[in-house]
């Protein structure tokens, strides 16, 4: 028998003792290793697979119009082709699938807020999961292998995504009133149809409007509420008021610039760029200055069959009176047999700068003007960029012409459509201008568009009923009696430029 002393200096299986107890450490660490990169894998495929749902579920909702129903379907559909249910459980549930309206920070690329609840979503968030939720028996967590020897037996992962379309704050409407800075109105103004109004800096109305159910109230400033700007919510019955409601970069640049392109495009179809001469006959080049005047020559040429005019002035301080322009039209044809002319209809009259496709009429851009005017289809396009600072609502009826480019008096437009893409004019009222644009009028005018670099002012009470699209890169106001109750369908995208369905991850 080995004595006390002896055992004691045995030094034999002392390796296999401390190897035993390095296995353990060596098997945690490799554990470590292999599920810790399991785990980041899987969280890829969450991720892909919720960013791909989220996808297929806005496709589905903004362009197929879905309900909240197909769109569920659609974004579980795709999940279950990414991570099958019978190795992964099930990652997204309907309950996992929101409608949001997604509005983008304009400071922050890819950044954004998704708003819950709201009429017109654009877009939809997605959670997807590998983890143990309480009640929820199809959920799964990720097992763990080798982690299971220090009693970690499983990962919970969780990843959102969400994927949306357009800018927010007015998604899903086909008429606008768009303006970079604010929308001012006093009293007595309605507000109907599928129709979105927006001022950047503020809404400020006044007492006795009236909104019907589904119109949108938006406005940039977080701080300034409906109380701030007067709009009782009492009269905003069923209307949406929305306050931090940034426009993004991009519509915000599209909004500045919609009045360029659409003067652009005017003057590019009188002067085509590739040159050949006017696209269009005849084209009348007028320069105002001589005798006669400038309205004479325009109505004696729209009397005889021209609807197509490009006029300058000596000075742009000179002003074209179109609602003359018909008067002398209306003479001209009763002294030479024809039929009495009390409107223009079909007329596209651009003052500016020639293309560079063929020469034009030298001279500046004239300040168009005009009372009493009955309209059909109309185009018309100034590159003058007269404008002032916007006048307070209750005394805009003291405008001068000296701030606006295009001031005109008119009356009801006969025809129309709904509001469409910039090219398409065929119908209805539009007035483009590089300035600002003054408008006095009454009666229905079934689509009006007006695209401004600068202020909006309507100093009596139109009322439109087919398209409405006011956008300008400054302010909108108007006195009282105005009724904008548009019914076209809803448009596709925001403003004129719908974005791509674009995907934005809330956790990377």
């Amino acid at each position: 028998m080995l004595s006390i002393k002896r055992f004691c200096d045995d030094r034999d299986g002392a390796v296999t003792i401390w190897l035993l107890m390095w296995s353990i450490i060596f098997l945690g660490f490799a554990g470590l290793a292999v599920d810790v990169s399991n785990a980041y894998r899987t969280r890829a495929m969450l991720q892909a697979t919720a960013d791909a749902a989220a996808h297929a579920g806005a496709i589905r909702l903004v362009n197929g119009n879905g309900t909240k129903a197909e769109v569920e379907a659609e974004a579980i559909s795709y999940a279950q082709e990414n991570l099958p249910t019978a190795s992964n459980g099930t990652v997204v549930l309907a309950s996992d699938v929101t409608l949001i309206t997604y509005v983008p920070d304009p400071n922050n690329p890819g950044k954004g807020t998704p708003y819950t609840g709201m009429a017109d979503p654009n877009g939809v968030h997605v959670i997807a999961q590998r983890a143990t939720v309480a009640g929820e028996t199809s959920k799964l967590p990720l097992p763990t292998s080798l982690l299971r020897i220090v009693d970690f037996n499983s990962w919970n992962i969780t990843v959102e995504a969400i994927a949306a379309a357009g800018g927010g704050f007015c998604t899903g409407k086909a008429n606008w009133m768009l303006a970079q800075n604010d929308v001012q109105f006093t009293s007595g103004n309605g507000f109907g149809g599928d129709l979105c109004v927006y001022g950047k800096n503020g809404i400020e109305g006044n007492m006795n409007n009236a909104s019907a159910d589904g119109v949108v109230f938006g406005w940039g400033d977080a701080s300034k509420d409906s109380a701030v700007y007067g709009w009782d919510v009492q009269e905003c019955d069923g209307c949406e008021q929305r306050a931090a409601m940034e426009i993004p970069e991009t519509e915000k640049s599209a909004l500045e610039a919609i009045a360029v392109t659409a003067v652009g495009i005017v003057r590019e179809r009188l002067y085509p760029p590739s040159g050949g001469g006017p696209s269009v006959f005849p084209l009348h080049k007028i320069k105002n200055g001589g005798n006669p005047s400038a309205e004479t020559l325009m109505g004696q040429a729209y009397a005889s069959g021209s609807r197509n005019f490009h006029i300058t002035c000596n000075t742009s301080n000179v002003s074209v009176d179109l609602g003359q322009m018909v008067a002398e039209a209306n003479n001209h044809s009763l002294a030479t047999g024809g039929t009495g002319i009390t409107s223009l209809s079909g007329v596209t009259i651009y003052t500016g700068p020639s293309g560079s496709g063929a020469p034009g009429v030298e001279g500046d851009p004239c300040e168009l003007v005009g009372s009493n005017i009955n309209f059909g289809p109309t185009i018309i396009a100034s590159a003058n960029t007269k404008g002032g600072s916007i006048v307070d609502p209750g005394n805009s009826a003291s405008a001068s012409t000296d701030n606006v480019s295009v001031k005109l008096n008119g009356q009801p437009v006969a025809g129309g459509n709904c509001v469409s893409e910039v090219t398409t004019w065929d119908d209805g009222l539009n007035i483009f201008s590089l300035g600002g644009v003054n408008f006095t009028a009454q009666g229905d005018f079934n689509t009006l568009r007006i695209y401004a670099q600068k202020n909006v002012n309507f100093t009596a009470g139109p009322s439109t009923t087919g398209g409405l699209d006011i956008r300008t890169a400054e302010a909108i106001s108007f006195t009282a009696g105005a009724t904008f109750d548009p019914d076209c369908a809803p448009a596709d995208g925001t403003i004129d430029f719908p974005w791509d369905i674009k995907r934005v991850r809330l956790v990377w």
